[in-house]
């Protein structure tokens, strides 16, 4: 009987991988003409160009807030499987090769622009529009907490799409593709060695291990928790009404099925308001979407064993999908993440309390913005190696574990995007202020934002790996003479084993230095690229946007600190770069913030 089982299952293994190659590759087309449908495909047109994909939660969130909104445009489909997302006609409109973008042109009294950056378009959207439903709050503490709702999705997106790459396309590809037909179709022509990297991690099932699989599942869990916990007798997450923060944690939320979280009635009724959120807020008629219901409805029926066991015969390997149920019991609610902070008394005549961790490009940016807004503030020290800000007592001060986070009038805001306009809000009038860091015209906030987010994907998809090596292995490995003491020092600050065994394991690390050179180039690789656009971007310009220093330049500099201290240089080959960091130096503000960096890599022998 199990013999005739598994010839049974050879012979639909092999009739699904036929219809998949006719489905695949039946229909083929040379690259010339491929190429020339692209270009006409992203041609510029008049009009609000909206560039979606239909399973991407960040174009979703653009897509809901146009219809919500009711503004007239037009959309077209980027095919991210077949890459149409790095054809130089899109790079062109989205050098970051993402969607959502978003192109306007002709239309009276809004200069033409191409957009991108969920969260910067929303927000353009949002004020660009303003006689259409607002759904950022006006007043600058609502508008803060919707953000900080946005951050939270965000920081949550930071354990979601790996597991989602690891869990599900990972799956999916091998399924579809032999490693040599998935190679030529997403690597072949790819001049971007961090996207290959990216792309051959995801098809082998190495973007997580087994165990980071079932820690960000764990996370993820937990991330649902205070989603549980604030929806206690709320219709919406912030405030009275709907809000761009539940535009913001929808999408991507109700996607864990795919994930294999969420699939078993034992994990669905642990989260009954988080569940009642989704069915009542995704009923709107601006959450519709054909395809994505159609893909959301199969989920629960997609046979996931069968495809992980065709997957692994085509590209002979032995991946195994994990689910939720299988880690829901080392999900401890009481450690979930703490919904608002308590603001401690300020000393003497300072005005913000300012947490944060030097070397973290995200705390120089607030550092920074403080000094420039002639903000009265002090620092308190948050060591991010000894875990202190997963400690508990932090925890209630900053829920999401955030460093940099402020205090300031009874307030607690983090995020340092959110911070920095919070900031500039209530003391850009101040005399010491050399000015506003945001700027009035809403096209240059917009690119102030987009900035923002480019220097913030840098940092979590490229720099974030280099830094771990390069100095947080260093630092651990300065302070700690055994596995024994550094486990000791970290359970001072926290028990949630998913994150004491991430520092445990980097100490532990014994892999040669030839092979972490290797493991690490393609980070290396893709900061030059962002390198080579930033470069290109300030040539002939004094300043990122307008003619002024704004928040785009304080973020973007201070991200560039750390290059040197993770072996990335900015010499002579980005000469562009090179001036526009030397004038900023001559203000005191980052001349102090750099140096500051720079003892702190010292005196821990960097």
């Amino acid at each position: 009987m199990m013999a005739l089982t598994g010839v049974l299952l050879a012979v639909l293994a092999c009739a699904v991988a036929l219809v998949l190659a006719w489905v695949k590759y039946g229909k083929t087309s040379s690259k010339k003409a491929q190429d020339t449908l692209l270009r006409k495909k992203f041609v510029l047109r008049d009009g609000i160009t909206f560039y979606d994909y239909f399973l991407s939660p960040c174009a979703r969130r653009v897509r809901i807030t146009l219809e919500e909104k009711g503004i007239d445009h037009h959309v077209v489909h980027v095919n991210l499987e077949d890459r149409e997302n790095r054809h130089p006609s899109f790079l062109a409109i989205n050098p970051l090769g993402k969607v959502p973008a978003m192109v306007v042109r002709g239309v009276p009294g809004i200069p033409n622009c191409c957009l991108y950056e969920s969260n910067a378009i929303t927000e353009w959207l949002d004020e660009q529009f303003p006689h259409t439903v607002q759904l950022y709050p006006s007043d600058p503490w609502q508008r803060a907490q919707a953000k900080m709702w946005q951050r939270w999705e965000s920081v949550m997106a930071e354990d979601f799409w790996p597991l989602l790459y690891t869990n599900c396309s990972g799956f999916v590809f091998r399924l579809l593709y032999s490693p040599d037909a998935f190679q030529k179709k997403f690597c072949s022509g790819e001049k971007d060695p961090y996207q290959v990297a990216k792309s051959l991690k995801t098809y082998r099932g190495e973007i997580l291990s087994p165990r980071e699989m079932r820690r960000n599942a764990v996370r993820l869990f937990k991330w649902l928790d205070t989603l549980e916990r604030a929806l206690e007798d709320r219709v919406y997450i912030c405030g009275d009404g709907f809000t761009t923060a539940d535009i913001s944690v929808i999408p991507r939320t109700a996607m864990y099925p795919l994930l294999g979280l969420l699939e078993t009635a034992e994990e669905r009724k642990r989260y009954p308001n988080v569940l009642r959120y989704i069915q009542d807020v995704a009923s709107k008629p601006s959450f519709q979407s054909k395809k994505w219901l159609t893909i959301m409805s199969l989920v629960p029926w997609i046979p996931w064993s069968l495809v992980e066991w065709i997957g692994n015969w085509r590209s002979g390997t032995e991946h195994r999908r994990i689910h939720g149920i299988d880690v829901l019991k080392e999900v401890d609610a009481s450690e979930g993440i703490p919904l608002q902070a308590a603001p401690p008394p300020l000393p003497g005549d300072s005005e913000v309390l300012l947490y944060h961790h030097t070397p973290w490009p995200e705390s120089a940016a607030v550092r920074i913005a403080c000094t420039e807004l002639g903000v009265q503030f002090i620092m308190e020290e948050v060591d991010m190696a000894r875990l202190q800000h997963r400690a508990g007592s932090y925890l209630r001060l900053s829920p999401l574990g955030e460093v940099p986070t402020i205090f300031h009038a009874g307030h607690t805001v983090y995020d340092a995007k959110n911070i920095m306009e919070y900031l500039d809000t209530s003391f850009s009038s101040l005399p010491a202020a050399s000015g506003p860091l945001l700027p009035a015209a809403a096209i240059d906030r917009v690119r102030v934002r987009m900035w923002q987010g480019w220097a913030h994907t840098c940092l979590h998809y490229q720099l974030v790996h280099l830094y771990k090596q390069y100095v947080l292995r260093p630092v651990l490995r300065g302070k700690f003479s055994a596995q024994d003491d550094l486990l000791a020092a970290l359970q001072k600050s926290t028990t949630a084993a998913e994150h004491t065994d991430d520092l445990v394991h980097l100490f532990e690390q014994t892999t040669s230095s030839e092979e972490v050179e290797k493991a690490m180039n393609p980070y290396k690789e893709g900061l030059r690229k962002s390198l080579e656009h930033l470069d290109s971007e300030l040539k002939e310009r004094e300043f990122l946007v307008a003619s002024r220093l704004t928040a785009a330049d304080v973020s973007v500099f201070s991200l560039l600190l750390l290059f040197k201290w993770v072996h990335v240089e900015i010499g002579e080959e980005f000469p562009s770069v090179t001036a526009w960091m030397s004038r900023l130096v001559a203000r005191p503000a980052f001349f102090f913030t750099q140096a500051a960096v720079d003892r702190y890599m010292l005196e821990h022998g960097i």
